[in-house]
């Protein structure tokens, strides 16, 4: 390493002077470039060989490391075979076809790895003409850092899997007739050929560690160039600017496909055996699991396994996601820096965008994780502010208010009163959200209305424990389940909306930026009216059914025979049973409890009414905006113009927006859909009494309802961003331009969407899947009714 580093610095001076102007430009920096390129400086091995990096890198199949990996690919497909020939002895035993298949994608990860070896030197040749190209650019990315704390963070997690593993399969070795004379011998029986199963172990996890690096190193260089983009001031963005960028992406995109030639089927490989894993633990998890250190194991195995299959997820989509994230900046490119350049740029992004493939079946995108048909979300990147909204002086703030004929069309002062309502139930821990000035909203860590949403999200948290810890120890029943995943939301949800509450100055910055810029634009919507219908619509049906929820219970614990006696005690040990059966009744305990599931009921509506809320308020702009242009009468390239501006404002905002509530529809979506679920499972068992049936009645159809009206909300902004094409494609030839054309190209390539986290985006044909996945979970529901009904237990009731 030291000796290369001699060639490194003796040539690092060539990106300087490929760099240098024409002017500065002389014989004696050519005389330089040809001395370094013809004899660059390095130390050699008797004049035989120069010690560069070239050197360190190459590969050869008759070397210790190669005759190695070979051996442990041996090994690990011996040990498969050998659970074959298990397999086919013991009837088909399908825990043996696991450990084949398991070990076989190891021994073919092992070839594969042989295979990237041989192609290092080209790929790093490649990386490194790309590294030298960018930079002219600052800041580039520190890359070293991630990888360690990725590598650290992986590998111990694998470790402390396979030591748990280890000490399961050592607990099931106590069954064998010899454990008492030898233990160890005994294990190995049940365990046979450990370091060929440490190796595997250890690959299984590298061949993700592995991906996840150079996803990560890759999608940073393409974030690196669209900072240039973004931080470049619009008088820089001429032609020769454009040019440079294109040539850099190109660069960029041909060393993508370089990489994807070299890991493509090791992402197949990955893929494909993540998810067959995956399914493999979901089929365990029907089984019973004799004892702690296997439920244990099984827990955090699985855990361990999700986490991995979904960090690789992100980190290749991550490439695809910088790869079209300056688009909207392209789009909204004035038209007196718009040329051939920055065209011949969105075509290349929109025509072929950068991805890694699986063996190029499938392209690793956002859709393709949900296995959602993708379409491209907006990409947006965030433009110079058109206000300046720095607190200065009192008339600069004033500059800055709304003014009051406009106020009822004011997002702003429309939903503040929505969110003063949150924070009595601790959500949206943001100070300042009633003053006239926007500037005046701030968050603070150390605040009454901070310490009383992390006292919910703690308590919440707190709650998810005891329920879990009642499902280990009792009869693993179903309802305990359903309020693991109903209290763990709820805590989930209280931290978006801290992270949320962050955000909120900046993006009611972007919010007033809009209004301002659309001041004089007509038909302005009422939006406070709008907010303040919805609010009470939802909130009222969501008190409804938490006081139905609460009569229920009340009947339920009627049948306690200490009901009689003492029928609010009865009450409460029946409703939180996950406390009181390890700490006696108290009546604080009991009010604190209580205070606990009103507050997670209100996240869980409240979280699906603020989506609502925001996807209305900016779907009526893009109303207002379609209105402007079905009335406009004379439509000429001017006016064409004023509508790409008002529309790119619009698009991002809408970016924005997403970028600051798309966790949010991911948790909301998510929720309502595994409710919707539970509750098509509930149909299967008799209802007993009055008060159940009214309840079910009830609660199934609020689901059903709040799930169709977020679903038609959220679409709402992109129907609504569409309507204008029809517009456009009947604009007369003698008005239609280079405006005309920019929006048609806009709005095609770059359609406006709420996304789930950038996995879905949330439009009407995504409403359609989710309404068949119903219909189809209600089909296996009825086909597989009476098996289940024989499997599931009746609900435990915890009598004090």
């Amino acid at each position: 390493m030291y000796c290369c580093w001699i060639n490194d610095e003796g040539k690092e001076v060539l990106a300087s002077l490929f760099n240098l102007a024409s002017q500065y430009y002389g014989p004696e920096a050519n005389r330089l470039i040809q001395q370094i390129c013809g004899a660059p400086p390095a130390l050699s091995g008797s004049n035989c060989f120069l010690v560069t990096r070239n050197l360190c890198l190459q590969f050869k199949w008759f070397s210790w490391i190669t005759v190695y990996s070979i051996v442990a690919s041996f090994s690990i497909f011996c040990l498969g075979a050998l659970y074959f020939a298990q397999f086919i002895r013991e009837v088909l035993d399908f825990g043996h076809l696991v450990s084949v298949i398991f070990n076989t994608c190891q021994a073919i990860g092992y070839m594969l790895f042989i295979r990237v070896a041989a192609q290092w030197f080209s790929l790093n040749k490649a990386w490194l003409e790309m590294e030298v190209a960018m930079k002219k650019y600052d800041r580039p990315p520190n890359d070293a850092r991630r990888f360690k704390i990725t590598t650290v963070v992986l590998m111990l997690m694998a470790l402390v899997e396979h030591v748990l593993c280890n000490y399961s399969i050592f607990q099931r070795s106590h069954n064998c007739p010899g454990y008492q004379k030898d233990p160890l011998k005994a294990y190995f029986a049940v365990c046979c050929a450990e370091i060929p199963v440490v190796l595997s172990t250890f690959h299984w996890t590298f061949i993700d560690l592995f991906i996840i690096i150079i996803s990560a190193a890759l999608a940073e260089r393409f974030r690196q160039l669209n900072r240039v983009v973004l931080r470049s001031p619009v008088a820089v963005k001429d032609a020769f600017f454009w040019r440079e960028i294109r040539e850099d992406y190109t660069r960029l995109w041909t060393l993508t496909r370089t990489v994807d030639r070299s890991v493509c089927h090791l992402i197949t490989l990955s893929f494909g055996s993540n998810l067959f894993f995956i399914c493999w633990q979901m089929f365990n998890s029907l089984k019973p699991m004799k004892g702690v250190a296997e439920t244990v194991y099984f827990f955090l195995s699985f855990g361990y396994l999700l986490a991995r299959t979904a960090t690789v997820s992100v980190y290749c989509c991550w490439i695809n996601d910088e790869g079209k994230e300056m688009l909207l900046s392209l789009f909204n490119l004035p038209s007196e820096y718009y040329g051939t350049e920055a065209s011949r740029l969105i075509q290349q992004i929109c025509a072929m965008p950068p991805a890694l493939t699986g063996s190029n079946y499938f392209a690793v995108t956002r859709g393709l994780c949900l296995q959602i048909k993708p379409n491209h979300s907006v990409i947006v990147v965030s433009p110079d502010r058109a206000v300046d909204m720095v607190k200065k002086t009192p008339a600069q703030r004033a500059q800055h208010q709304v003014s009051a004929d406009r106020r009822k069309s004011s997002f702003y002062r429309a939903i503040g009163p929505v969110l003063i309502m949150s924070q009595c139930f601790g959500l949206m821990p943001v100070n300042g959200i009633m003053r006239r000035d926007i500037t005046y909203i701030h968050f603070k860590w150390l605040s009454p209305k901070m310490f009383y949403c992390l006292s919910a999200i703690i308590g919440a948290v707190v709650t998810t424990v005891l329920y879990f810890i009642q499902f280990i120890n009792y009869d693993k029943q179903f309802p305990d389940i359903v309020n693991i995943v109903f209290f763990s939301s709820s805590a989930i949800c209280g931290v978006l909306f801290i992270k949320l509450a962050r955000a909120w100055l900046s993006l009611n910055e972007k919010w007033l930026s809009m209004e301002l810029a659309m001041r004089n634009c007509p038909f302005q919507p009422n939006i406070t009216r709008r907010l303040w219908i919805t609010t009470v619509v939802i909130m009222s049906l969501a008190l409804v059914e938490h006081v139905l929820s609460i009569v229920r219970n009340w009947s339920r614990s009627l049948h306690c025979p200490s009901a009689s006696t003492d029928p609010v005690k009865t009450y409460f040990g029946v409703s939180f049973s996950h406390a009181f059966l390890y700490v006696s009744y108290s009546g604080w305990i009991s009010f604190f409890m209580e205070v606990g599931i009103i507050l997670a009921t209100f996240s869980w509506n409240f979280s699906d009414l603020f989506v609502i809320l925001m996807c209305s308020s900016l779907a009526e702009r893009f109303k207002q905006l379609n209105r402007k242009v079905y009335h406009a009468k004379v439509k000429n390239e001017q006016f064409w113009k004023e509508v790409r501006e008002d529309y790119t404002r619009l698009a991002m905002l809408c970016k924005s927006l997403d970028n600051a509530i798309s966790h949010l529809v991911t948790l909301s979506f998510g929720n309502n859909l595994f409710f919707i679920c539970v509750q098509l499972f509930n149909t299967l068992k008799p209802l007993k009494g009055l008060v159940n049936t009214i309840y079910f009645v009830c609660s199934f159809g609020f689901v059903l309802g709040r799930t169709a009206a977020l679903s038609v909300y959220c679409c709402w902004i992109n129907d609504e961003s569409k309507n204008i094409l029809g517009n456009l494609f009947e604009v007369p030839s003698e008005d239609y331009g280079t405006e005309a054309s920019r929006l048609i190209q806009q709005i095609a390539y770059c359609p406006v969407v709420i996304t789930g986290s950038n996995y879905f985006a949330v439009t009407r044909g995504l409403c359609l899947q989710v309404a068949g996945a119903i219909i189809t979970f209600e089909l296996i529901l009825v086909q597989l009714g009476p098996i289940l009904l024989k499997t599931d237990k009746d609900e435990t009731l915890f009598c004090l």
